[in-house]
């Protein structure tokens, strides 16, 4: 189609040359009746893929970006090609994965998963399940080879806020047939050796945490796990083997960098250096609590953490999370869903990742507004996060700096308010030790408010509420709904009137009880001063597809109360006057209406 051309006549390819060669067997159009061979060596361009350095992870693979030309809308587009190879540390034992569809419309999808070895192979088709289903005659499998062919693919929609472990497309998984303990058995040969050796510097550096920490190994697990986030910085240098297999955690303190393979070896190995149980654990950080409907595959993990054993307690930690705070049962926890532990005693399946404490997502924000004779309104902010939320907040200041998110905050309220006059203030109070950060701000507004008839008015987003239960782009959905799940929420708004003012607004208590999520709203008046509270509490981490009409007219609910309109009147004589002409200018707009009409 016209609107799908742009895309579909640019076609990318991944992979990775140090062990996959890419061959092209086709690029062509049909026009005519013909298929037109559009293969040419200016066509290709390799190129380095960037998302993955964005992330500070190099990994050497590239994408091959096909750039048809001489292609109209309505003239199909046929792209045929082989990923050939196996990567050298897993033995051929290890699977791949293949979008089915797309958002653009497919005249024919075909895939072809052959193994290179004798091995049996199978597979799994998920994502989008209500949209698509594999039809009966689309596949076929032998023990090494499996087949698809599908025909005539409608495209579908991109979704939003789909939670942790739903595929944003139809997808084929085909793997080796091979159990998560002998996955387990495969990488725990590739941490052990590395973490067991003889280590000097790591030796070393226990020491010295230990000489700080005295015989309180809670107090030595923190420290240690604050080096690695702290002093070995994140960066990823993914060729041939170092794809899978973790430096020496000495070479790694040499160096002061490394992947999550790398610090997690690290820290396991500053754990056993105190005689505290710690071992690794494959996450899927991505995927999330979809990997538990994964086939055993080495690939379906991104990511390694540290299961740690302290007290009778299972403490799971990410020495790849920076700024962390708190200490082992105050701290964010690292919920990935489900993890596969490389102790020898790991068993044989993945384990649902349990946190020894419970999770912490906080927010308190109190915002005043101060209006003086003159109109102008002073802002008095303050913002405290808790647990997770203030640890993102904290890597926030440390990666942009003060002055930078001072500019941040100033554009977010200007946006809301308009222009601010003056200089703005901005003060920073992190506690670390309690895993908590305060922010205060203050602006001026002189024109927060809009004269409507005698009264002034204006609107109020309270910002926990909004961005936690924004309406997702996509309401024609059939598929999950996400929403932050711990969350509690508590916003307050105070409105001061100068003195002979008084508010046209009235007091109220509002509630929106969901399966998901309650919102409490309490408005109250004495005096000059007003008061609106917001409490939000999220009770789920998403919304199944049978409860989304009844979740969604309760967001939209909530939306609408929290998002209120402030009205009062200023009761002075420039009031009256404004009134007077606000008065007249409506007579002067209807008759100039009415002439417009009788023309």
């Amino acid at each position: 189609t016209s609107e799908s051309l742009k895309d579909a006549a640019n076609f990318s390819i991944d992979f990775a040359p140090s062990w996959q060669r890419l061959v092209i067997h086709e690029l062509s159009t049909l026009r005519d009746g013909k298929w037109l061979d559009r293969y040419s060596e200016d066509s290709i361009t390799l190129s380095r893929r960037e998302t993955g350095f964005e992330n500070l992870s190099y990994d050497g693979d590239v994408s091959a970006l096909i750039v048809f030309k001489d292609v109209r809308a309505s003239e199909p587009i046929r792209v045929r090609y082989t990923l050939l190879g196996a990567h050298p540390l897993l033995q051929q034992r290890h699977g791949v994965r293949e979008s089915l569809v797309w958002s653009q419309p497919v005249l024919q999808r075909s895939v072809r998963v052959s193994a290179l070895a004798p091995q049996a192979l199978h597979y799994r088709v998920y994502g989008r399940e209500r949209e698509f289903s594999l039809p009966d005659d689309a596949l076929v499998s032998s023990p090494q080879l499996i087949s698809i062919s599908l025909e005539r693919l409608e495209p579908l929609t991109p979704l939003d806020q789909l939670p942790p472990g739903a595929a944003a497309y139809p997808m084929l998984q085909v793997a080796p047939v091979q159990s998560w303990k002998a996955v387990r058995r495969a990488a725990a040969s590739w941490f052990e050796p590395v973490i067991a050796r003889d280590l000097p510097e790591v030796e070393k550096l226990a020491k010295l945490l230990k000489a700080q920490t005295g015989k309180n190994k809670r107090a030595y697990a923190v420290a240690a796990l604050r080096h690695v986030q702290d002093r070995v910085r994140y960066f990823a240098v993914l060729f041939g083997k170092s794809t899978h297999m973790p430096h020496s955690p000495d070479q790694v303190l040499a160096k002061a960098y490394g992947d999550c393979k790398d610090k997690t070896s690290l820290l396991t190995a500053l754990l056993r250096a105190n005689a505290i149980d710690a071992s690794p654990a494959l996450v899927n950080a991505t995927r999330q609590v979809g990997v538990r409907n994964e086939l055993p595959d080495i690939y379906s993990f991104d990511h390694v953490i540290v299961d740690m054993r302290l007290d009778g307690k299972q403490y799971w930690l990410d020495p790849t999370m920076s700024s962390q705070g708190g200490d082992l049962d105050t701290q964010a926890f690292p919920d990935y869903g489900y993890a596969l532990q490389l102790r020898d005693n790991g068993g044989a399946d993945l384990q649902k990742m349990v946190s020894a404490v419970p999770r912490l997502n906080k927010i308190v924000i109190n915002e005043t507004f101060k209006i003086n004779s003159a109109r102008e309104t002073t802002l008095s902010t303050e913002t405290e996060w808790f647990g997770d939320l203030a640890e993102r907040v904290r890597v926030d200041f440390a990666s942009a700096g003060e002055e930078k998110m001072r500019e941040s905050y100033a554009r977010y309220y200007t946006k809301l308010f308009g222009k601010q006059v003056g200089e703005n203030t901005l003060s920073v109070q992190d506690a670390r030790a309690d895993n908590r950060v305060r922010v205060r701000e203050g602006y001026l507004f002189p024109t927060l408010w809009t004269q409507s008839g005698g009264n002034q008015y204006a609107d109020f987003y309270p910002q926990s509420i909004t961005s936690n239960l924004r309406m997702p782009e996509v309401l024609e959905r059939k598929a999950p709904l996400s929403i932050r799940f711990p969350l509690v929420a508590s916003e307050t708004l105070v409105f001061e009137l100068p003195e002979g003012a008084e508010f046209v607004s009235k007091a109220r208590e509002s509630k929106v009880e969901d399966a998901a999520f309650t919102l409490k709203q309490r408005v109250s008046i004495k005096g000059q001063t007003l008061q609106v509270v917001n409490e939000l509490q999220t009770l789920r981490s998403e919304v199944a597809f049978n409860e989304l009409d009844t979740h969604l007219l309760n967001r939209k609910n909530a939306l609408d109360i929290a998002n209120i309109r402030i009205i009062w009147q200023a009761n002075d004589a420039a009031a009256k006057e404004d009134a007077r002409n606000d008065t007249q200018q409506r007579y002067r707009n209807l008759l100039e209406k009415l002439r417009q009409e009788q023309r």
